[in-house]
């Protein structure tokens, strides 16, 4: 991994600085250095890295060097709700350390701003559907066991009341009116509890029926697989990676994404 910073204190991981403009794909989970380097959480960007893509990732809020100097008992997402509670906007901060890595790479002519894809695993997915709602350079989403509502988290329990938290929730109308023009990949187990197999299901659903609404039947390709508990099959990352160049092959680019 190598670092970038923007100069405001803020930094990115990207699997390497060199070359020209490159598609890029952004990893999500909880740090940087997994998101990239990690052989299980980091797959997908050993996969794209290989195909001459370019691959970011960041520390998510509360994770790594910010729950190190705060002292307490690494439980990132429990940080996540007294934050939250406390009316720290956790997801702002990740889609706009997320708009601007790629504003900074696209400024240095190193990313190709008409081929971004996000993958995120568990926490990472619910910051990769919230950074592609935002960012409309962003047309392939890849969402693995993902946190789809913060209040199904047992960390958020007793926050059920909070109009700020429940508004994140991908579920939510606008989340679907700006994700249901992007092609979204999805895969869970059928009985996951630490996420809700029936929340990513509500959210995927109503994905499809907006996507359909408008005439487009395929832009998501959502599995219910099946496997207990909050896990994936060791082939997740290679599935996602196979539907991504599908996907880039019907769409192609300038910059050459992989057929």
């Amino acid at each position: 991994m190598e670092r970038m910073e923007l100069g405001d204190g803020r930094w990115f991981g990207v699997n390497h600085c060199r070359g020209a403009r490159l598609p890029v794909l952004f990893n999500f989970c909880a740090t940087a250095g997994a998101g990239l380097d990690d052989p299980w959480y980091g797959r997908i960007a050993m996969l794209a890295g290989a195909e001459n893509w370019r691959c970011v990732s960041i520390d998510l809020p509360c994770h790594d060097a910010e729950a190190e100097a705060s002292g307490k008992p690494y439980d990132p997402l429990r940080q996540w709700r007294e934050a939250m509670a406390a009316g720290r906007d956790i997801v702002g901060e990740i889609t706009s350390l997320g708009q601007a890595a790629l504003d900074h790479l696209a400024a240095r002519g190193l990313a190709d701003p008409e081929c971004v894809a996000a993958f995120g695993t568990s926490r990472g997915g619910f910051a990769a559907a919230h950074f592609a709602a935002v960012e409309p350079r962003v047309g392939y989403v890849m969402l693995l066991a993902p946190v789809t509502e913060l209040l199904r988290l047992r960390e958020f329990a007793g926050t059920e009341t909070s109009g700020f938290i429940r508004g994140f929730a991908l579920q939510r109308p606008e989340y679907l009116a700006a994700l249901c023009n992007r092609r979204v990949w999805g895969w869970i187990g059928a009985n996951d509890e630490r996420v809700d197999t029936d929340a990513a299901v509500e959210f995927f659903r109503g994905l499809s029926r907006r996507a359909a609404a408008g005439g487009d039947f395929a832009a998501c390709d959502f599995t219910v697989a099946a496997v207990e508990g909050h896990t994936s099959r060791t082939d997740c990352h290679d599935l996602a990676a196979a539907w991504l160049w599908r996907q880039v092959a019907h769409r192609p680019c300038r910059s050459g994404c992989r057929p």
